[in-house]
């Protein structure tokens, strides 16, 4: 079993009402309302990267970058080569414009493959993470209904760099504001 660190609190009672005035509820939602649920929180970013099945698969995806990268930059020398090979064939000839053509379409059909293999190389990426992100959930699911947790919610412990749009963002929508796990 995968193990999960959840940093569980009771939620008082004058916290668990939204305002004291508010009728009381029937069905699944009031449960989340009464006084002393407990709430647990989860810095699903560390889980995911300290997963060993995450680092095994993103190890070897990586691997399958470098690979890549070796033949395309192998393809690419190659390529050069024939194109200096070019420059000595008279410009305009019949060899030089076959030669030419040639090189354009291996070029093209480089080109194709490496876009092909980045598309590969995300859809593996993001299956990685719904993965291993899916056994979590499951775990966390087991945990928590085997302890009465009423919530489990969402906390984000990584530093986040301000020069960087999308993290400053991220960091200013984040549901939990602090908490002192």
């Amino acid at each position: 079993a995968l193990c999960v660190a959840l940093v569980v609190c009771l939620v008082p009672a004058g916290l668990a009402r939204s305002a004291p005035a508010d009728p009381p509820r029937s069905g699944p939602t009031a449960a989340s309302h009464e006084p002393g649920q407990k709430v647990a929180v989860l810095d699903i970013e560390f889980v995911i990267k300290s997963h060993p099945r995450f680092k095994a698969q993103t190890i070897q995806l990586q691997a399958d970058v470098r690979r890549a990268d070796q033949y395309v930059a192998k393809e690419r020398d190659e390529l050069a080569g024939r194109k200096q090979r070019l420059k000595q064939l008279p410009a305009g000839s019949p060899q030089y414009r076959t030669e030419e053509t040639e090189i354009a379409k291996s070029e093209a059909n480089l080109n194709v493959r490496m876009d092909l293999q980045r598309k590969e190389f995300a859809q593996r990426e993001a299956q990685i993470y719904h993965g291993v992100y899916r056994e979590i959930v499951e775990e966390v699911n087991a945990y928590a209904a085997a302890n009465k947790i009423a919530v489990v919610v969402r906390v984000s412990g990584g530093a986040v760099n301000p020069n960087r749009p999308q993290e400053a963002l991220a960091d200013i929508n984040k549901q939990i504001v602090w908490s002192d796990k």
